[in-house]
C-alpha cells in the first residue's frame, strides 16, 4: 500500500495500485498519480496568505438594503426607508443564491431584510394602537356612563 499526499488538497491518500496509476482524492475528488519507482509525486501545495472575499462581486444593492434597514429603524419616522431595504435585500439575497460567481453581498442581505422588518414591525406595533386610539370617540372627562337598559330610576 502507498500512502502519499494529494498535490490539491494536501489530504493523505492510501492506495493499493500500482505506481504511475490514477486515482481520485477522496477529499477533493482531484485525479492525482499514484507515485512510485519512476514517478515523481507531485509536492503538496502550500496555502498562500489570505486575500479576503472574491474580488468583483456586485453587492450594492445588498450593503444598501442593509444601510436603509438600519436607518428606518434609527429614524423611526421612515417606514418607507424599512420597505425599500426589505425589497432591495429580497432581490439581492435571490441573485447572490443564482449567481454567487457574479453577485456577493448574501449576509448584508440578509440583515438588510431582517434590520427592515424589524422597522416595519416596530412602526406596525406603534401605529397600529395609535390609530385605535385616534379613532375611537371620546368622551368629556366626568361624563356619565350611558347604560344599557335605561337610566334605572323608571
Amino acid at each position: 500500500m502507498t500512502t502519499f499526499p494529494c498535490p490539491s488538497c494536501g489530504r493523505t491518500i492510501a492506495a493499493e495500485v500500482p505506481p504511475g496509476s490514477a486515482v481520485n482524492c477522496p477529499l477533493c475528488r482531484q485525479v492525482v498519480t499514484v507515485p512510485g519507482e519512476g514517478v515523481a509525486a507531485a509536492p503538496p501545495i502550500q496555502p498562500g496568505p489570505y486575500m479576503g472575499p472574491p474580488q468583483g462581486l456586485r453587492q450594492g444593492m445588498a450593503i444598501t438594503s442593509m444601510i436603509l434597514g438600519i436607518l428606518s429603524i434609527v429614524t423611526g419616522c421612515f417606514p418607507v426607508l424599512g420597505l425599500i431595504g426589505l425589497i432591495l435585500g429580497i432581490v439581492a439575497l435571490s441573485r447572490a443564491n443564482r449567481r454567487p460567481a457574479e453577485y456577493g453581498g448574501r449576509g448584508f442581505a440578509i440583515a438588510g431584510i431582517v434590520t427592515s422588518l424589524a422597522s416595519i414591525v416596530i412602526m406596525l406595533l406603534i401605529m397600529v394602537p395609535l390609530l385605535i386610539s385616534i379613532m375611537l370617540p371620546r368622551r368629556p372627562v366626568g361624563a356619565a356612563v350611558p347604560l344599557a337598559f335605561g337610566d334605572g330610576g323608571e
